[in-house]
């Protein structure tokens, strides 16, 4: 066991090159166990959390995250501490964290260790006081509920090298890490934060929507600086899980994604699209897609992702599980059914609760592995936390099986049943072996011995059958084939052991590791020196040895993070030479290593004022450290002020307070000051302004320094209404002036000056005036004076219509009833309103063009719109005329479209003349019919009726029936005997006219279904084939037979009968017996089995 006197969960495990075991967990326990000199051997403390409904646990404490190391053996508390700040850290759990979605998402985050021994750890905190060591890329908390943290360690878990913050002003998670060739460190997770920090070459640069987001981030070995980062998501839910490496250092994602378009699908042979499960294959600088792939069972999210690899040949290796556990959060999460499968599963079935193991093609061509793993009754599933591959192709997956006491995992080789004294998980653990087929090289580190040395080396590579060594020693020695060869090294020093496995039938073809070996003999040595920069730090020394009887001792120890180990974490403030004494008890070596401490030194002239278009010259001074300058005007250094950059200085005029910036560099270490030139710029003031005589104006003055103190005078102070002697003065001019305005301080002087235009405008219109009759036309005009003007006419007092579109000072009106005409004048926004009244003095009448069918009658009206006035009316053509002529209503039948002229006459005298046209639609009674193609139908069937004349509209009644009651011709089908009216239509008028359907009773059978009792083949073409007769037929079945009961003819088709013959030859006259089985087109059977006979 390994826990305190509260809850305690394990997420991630790693074993070190020692063969130590990492563990990183979380704890509630005031009293988990720490070691001497651990980081923190005290518990932060945090906010009570319980997870007891699901996980089975209650932080009531709250969490700090835990890192612990075993021995070999797993009996010794090597090293242990706490990480965490005063709120909770390592649990991805908040009240409104959108980034939990899988069951146990909660305890996630992983853990890895360099080739150095050094300890990675990624995971999150809602601690704002989080322990963050060094100069690093996100010092601080970036908001929200919940921070992504990142952790680099000593093996002994006494020293943070560096820490950091990753995420933005919302939730941010870190799941998994990958470590590349160079010891820069990719990390992925979950984020909804829309300032999370991606870089400008990033895949995905702008948060895409949805809950979440996954990302990938890669940062520099030594915590400075984020190198590559982005997004990685859809405009639905995505989060990624796991990230891995390949040699060339491209990245592998593996994640999930509630998106159902192709957005994850690019470059792949093989996908299941509408899965939510994604592999991403992505450049080293995660600035494009290699290949990418969605998989499950095409309808959303089946798994939670709990292992991940990529081998040596690329391929990909994958497990989780999924399932009732899973599908019963509140996400969409899924069942493991139709999941991909191949023939060579260890498990081709699943109860929909099981786990899931898959390998896929290195190029995302297809898998050749998919198999489920997992009992027939219990749903199988992880209460947090990670599981592996190792590098030779194997996986270890802890799982909660026998839930509710069963005893259902698939146990190989077979042993006791699970405990099923209650109804809670066992633990449940498989491993199992891809059999790569690659060869990877490795073997044990050699122990530290005094020279002469002789050892037997441990050859621990996977291999296949045609695999073939070579090792060389590094002393110049011959090199050896054998698989684990002994080997003599006769003089001391340190010595690089190269094992190269090569296999032409595997699909890596070959792979190589190199390990050191110590030779001590009372020797010194010397090591690379290494380069730093002021407060920086660097890992110096040699690689660690699992070797137990070695001692290390550094001297001097100062800047040292540990001086009893191999490679400790050196950061002195001088250039210092480091001697390392390394002793197994007998002899006794020592290694020199020198720390150069590159610390350039920089002056700057001092800050300074200037006033509005003076010039400087700003100086840098390195005193011999730095031959080049930059100077730029930002601190990131996106401009270059000074050419050459042997220059350094530089001569500047401002005319805004400028912060000016300086770098210089002494070995890669750069040093940057600043000076500020407070320029003391000319003011501004308002832009010249036009007002209208009688307003008033603010004039207002800007100091380009506002905390200077600062004398303000304006004139002419006769115009001023108030505010003299400030920034802001109210003026009322009677005409155009200039204010002058003298801004004065204890260094500049500032005069400006601004003009106020003052507009006056003059406007004269037409008299008011009378029309003589509605018709007539009025010219109304307006002038001004002043120029730059616009004039506009409206029929409104809110000038709601505008008369004179093209602005024209002149319009002419013919209103019908009497009207004010509105006119304003516009200059330079001065306005001035004048209005136009125009009377009218007649009279005014109204008609309207009607349409009537050939022979009906109809009344044609004129209206008198003045009925003060009596009209008296003329009327044309008298022959059209049936009654009416000179009064206001006139009675006509023309028989073709004819036009009415009236000429009416006021008593005044004023005549108006109107017309009315009179459309005449020959459409006449009887012109209208209708028919059908069959009157007489059987129910069930169906004809055609037909409306004439064509070219007009139509619509049937009742629609009952009819496949489309506006069609001139429908097809009818009627349940009973109806009869279908249409009114047929033209512009103007209508018609109508009927048709009857007799719909008569299906009765299936004799006469309505007949087959004859004889017939003459006889080739007179009368009565030569035997027909089955009847219009009710939907189906038949005709069977005849000869007396010898052979079956003679055959047929299912009413069209098809019998001519007679059998086998090709006509029959001799002769009795047939029939079976005729009949289906009517109402759904109704009828048999009948009779005689035939065959007459010739």
């Amino acid at each position: 066991y390994i826990g305190g006197n509260n809850v305690e969960l394990p997420h991630s495990l790693i074993v070190n090159s020692f063969d130590e075991l990492f563990i990183l967990g979380t704890t509630s326990s005031t009293n988990y166990p720490t070691t001497a000199n651990a980081y923190d051997s005290t518990f932060n403390g945090g906010t009570g959390l319980n997870l007891s409904n699901g996980l089975g646990v209650n932080y009531t404490n709250g969490s700090d995250i835990v890192v612990s190391r075993l021995n070999t053996t797993g009996n010794v508390l090597l090293a242990s501490t706490y990480l965490g700040g005063s709120q909770n850290d390592g649990l991805n759990s908040t009240s409104t964290n959108t980034l939990k979605y899988n069951y146990a998402d909660e305890v996630r985050g992983e853990i890895d260790i360099d080739k150095n021994n050094n300890v990675y750890i990624v995971s999150c905190t809602r601690s704002s006081d989080f322990p963050i060591v060094g100069t690093v890329f996100q010092p601080t908390y970036g908001g929200g509920d919940i921070d992504a943290c990142v952790i680099k360690m000593d093996n002994n878990l006494q020293n943070i090298i560096w820490s950091s913050f990753l995420g933005g002003n919302n939730h941010d998670a870190a799941y998994s890490l990958a470590i590349d060739n160079n010891e820069d460190l990719y990390v992925t997770g979950g984020t909804n934060s829309p300032n999370f920090p991606i870089t400008s070459n990033g895949l995905q640069t702008s948060f895409n929507g949805g809950r979440s987001d996954g990302f990938i981030t890669q940062i520099a070995k030594n915590g400075l600086q984020i190198l590559n980062s982005s997004y990685y998501g859809s405009i639905a839910y995505d989060q990624m899980y796991f990230v891995e490496l390949d040699k060339q250092n491209n990245v592998y994602l593996l994640g999930q994604t509630e998106v159902q378009n192709n957005t994850f699908i690019n470059n792949s042979l093989w996908n299941i699209p509408g899965s939510g499960q994604l592999i991403s294959k992505l450049t080293p600088a995660i600035d494009s897609v290699i290949y990418s792939t969605v998989f499950g069972s095409g309808n959303g999210i089946n798994i939670s992702p709990t292992a991940f690899l990529v081998d040596l040949c690329n391929k990909i290796y994958l497990a989780g599980w999924g399932g009732a556990v899973n599908q019963a959060t509140t996400n969409n999460a899924g069942y493991t059914t139709g999941l991909p499968i191949t023939p060579n599963a260890f498990q081709s079935t699943t109860d929909g609760s099981d786990f899931y193991i898959m390998v896929m093609e290195d190029d995302a061509s297809n898998i050749n592995y998919g198999s489920y793993f997992g009992g027939a009754i219990s749903a199988e599933h992880v209460d947090g936390g990670t599981s592996r591959f190792d590098r030779k192709g194997k996986v270890y997956q802890a799982i909660c099986a026998g839930c509710g006491g069963n005893s259902d995992l698939p146990i190989s080789p077979p042993t006791n049943p699970l405990n099923s004294n209650n109804n809670s998980c066992n633990l449940g653990v498989f491993k199992m072996d891809f059999d790569l087929p690659v060869v990877v090289a490795d073997f044990d580190i050699p122990p530290i011995g005094c020279a002469p040395f002789t050892y037997t080396f441990n050859n621990t590579s996977l291999t296949q059958s045609s695999t073939n060594f070579i090792w060389i020693f590094g002393d110049g020695t011959p090199n050896s084939m054998q698989f684990s060869p002994t080997h003599t090294y006769t003089n001391p020093g340190t010595y690089i052991i190269t094992l190269i496995v090569s296999d032409t039938l595997t699909c890596n073809l070959g792979d190589t590791i190199q390990q050191s070996i110590i030779i001590l003999g009372n020797n010194n040595s010397v090591i690379g020196s290494l380069n730093i920069c002021p407060g920086q730090t660097e890992q110096i020394g040699i690689l660690p040895n699992p070797d137990p009887s070695i001692t290390y001792s550094w001297s001097p120890t100062i800047g040292l993070s540990d001086s009893t180990v191999s490679n400790p974490f050196a950061t002195p403030t001088t250039t210092t030479t480091y001697q390392l004494y390394i002793s197994n008890g007998i002899c006794i070596d020592t290694i020199t290593q020198t720390i150069n401490v590159n610390a350039p030194l920089l002056q700057v002239s001092n800050d300074t004022t200037l006033c509005y278009n003076e010039t400087t010259q700003l100086i840098a001074n390195s005193f011999g450290t730095s031959s080049n300058y930059i100077w730029s005007s930002n601190s990131s250094f996106s401009d270059t002020l000074n050419n050459p950059l042997t220059t350094n200085f530089i001569i500047t005029t401002p005319n805004l307070s400028t912060t000016y910036y300086v770098l210089i560099s002494n070995n890669g270490c750069l040093l940057t000051d600043s000076v500020v030139v407070k320029a003391i710029g000319q003011g501004g003031i308002s832009l010249p302004v036009s007002i209208c005589v009688g307003d008033t104006v603010t004039i207002s003055y800007s100091n380009s320094n506002p905390g200077d103190s600062t004398n303000y005078a304006w004139s002419p102070i006769t115009q001023i209404l108030s505010g003299n002697g400030t920034t802001s003065i109210t003026v009322s001019p009677s005409n155009t002036t200039t204010y002058t305005i003298i801004a004065t301080n204890d260094i500049c002087i500032d005069t400006l000056t601004q003009t106020v235009t003052v507009t006056s405008p003059q406007l004269t219109v037409s008299n008011d005036t009378i029309l003589c009759s509605v018709g007539d036309s009025a010219f109304l005009y307006a002038s001004t004076t002043t120029s730059g003007s616009t004039i506009i006419w409206s029929s409104s007092v809110t000038f709601n219509d505008t008369l004179n579109v093209s602005l024209e000072d002149s319009i002419i009106v013919n209103p019908i009833v009497p009207t004010t005409y509105y006119v304003l004048l516009n200059s330079n926004g001065c306005m001035v309103i004048d209005s136009v009244f125009v009377g009218i003095a007649s009279f005014q009448t109204s008609v309207q063009n009607v349409g009537i069918c050939v022979g009906d009658t109809i009344a044609l009206t004129i209206i008198n719109l003045n009925p003060n006035d009596s009209l008296f009316h003329d009327w044309q053509p008298n022959s059209e005329i049936i009654s009416g002529d000179s009064t206001n209503t006139i009675l006509v039948s023309p028989a073709s479209t004819t036009t009415f002229y009236v000429v009416s006459e006021s008593s005044a005298g004023c005549l108006i003349w109107d017309s009315i046209v009179v459309f005449v639609e020959q459409l006449g009674a009887g012109f209208v019919g209708a028919t059908a193609d069959n009157p007489n139908l059987y129910q069930g069937e169906s004809t055609g009726i037909h409306a004439t004349p064509n070219g007009y509209t139509y619509s049937w009644s009742p629609s009952t029936g009819l496949n489309n009651s506006t069609s001139q011709h429908p097809v009818a089908s009627p349940s009973q005997t109806t009869t279908y009216t249409v009114t047929v239509s033209g512009i103007i008028c209508s018609r109508t006219a009927s048709v009857t359907v007799f719909v008569n009773e299906v009765i299936c059978g004799e006469p309505d279904v007949f087959l004859p009792n004889a017939f003459t083949p006889n080739g007179d073409n009368e009565n030569d084939v035997l027909f089955l007769r009847g219009r009710i037929v939907e189906k038949m079945e005709l069977k005849i037979y000869n007396r010898w009961g052979e079956l003679v003819f055959e047929s299912n088709n009413q069209l098809t009968g019998w001519d007679g013959t059998y086998k090709g030859e006509l029959v001799q006259p002769a009795v047939f017996v029939y079976h005729l089985k009949v289906y009517c087109i109402d759904g109704q059977e009828y048999f009948k089995k009779g005689n035939v006979t065959v007459i010739r």
